[in-house]
């Protein structure tokens, strides 16, 4: 049977997070549907095979590598989309970094930077560079630095190079 148009939305989303287990907040804030919407889109894309529940039983992954081959190569998100996931993820990372009077959360920072790493892998339009990648090799650097965190340190460089290598596979590309 075929995905309807929220399940395609939910699949073309999570497409862009793979291979990373998408939660439900990232799926909200690239899709206008509300979380029932969204929980059915899920619940199909379960159904058909598509993606499971992840470990943590908080976070969809896919089921296999290439139901997230098809959805990146045969459904490629809306256009605003990787902005939105962008803006996501940083409003993810910076309450893990102790700003603002939060908790530092290690843990919280390498999962945003997953997430982090994975879009930039997937962001074929170059739209990434100022709201994701810029802010991942200046300022969520310097931060790391600060606190000492080399792990991390690590772990944002390695976005960030994922992000180079995919700006130069495009430019190479044209």
């Amino acid at each position: 049977s075929r995905l309807d148009d929220t399940a395609r939305a939910v699949l073309a989303v999570a497409g862009c997070l793979a291979p990373t287990p998408v939660p439900l907040a990232a799926l909200a804030a690239a899709l206008p549907n509300d979380e029932a919407t969204l929980r059915a889109g899920l619940r199909s894309l379960v159904q058909h095979g598509l993606l499971r529940l992840s470990d943590d039983r908080t976070r969809w992954q896919f089921a296999h590598v290439l139901a997230y081959g098809h959805a990146r190569e045969r459904l490629p998100a809306p256009p605003s989309v990787p902005p939105a996931l962008a803006e996501w993820v940083m409003q993810t990372l910076w309450p893990h970094l102790g700003r603002d009077d939060g908790p530092l959360d290690p843990s919280g920072v390498a999962a945003g930077l997953e997430h982090a790493a994975a879009l930039l892998k997937a962001d074929r339009h170059r739209q990434l560079w100022w709201s994701l990648l810029n802010p991942l090799l200046y300022d969520l650097h310097d931060r790391l630095v600060e606190l000492g965190w080399s792990a991390l340190v690590e772990a944002d460089l390695a976005a960030v190079a994922q992000g180079f290598d995919s700006l130069a596979a495009d430019a190479a590309a044209e």
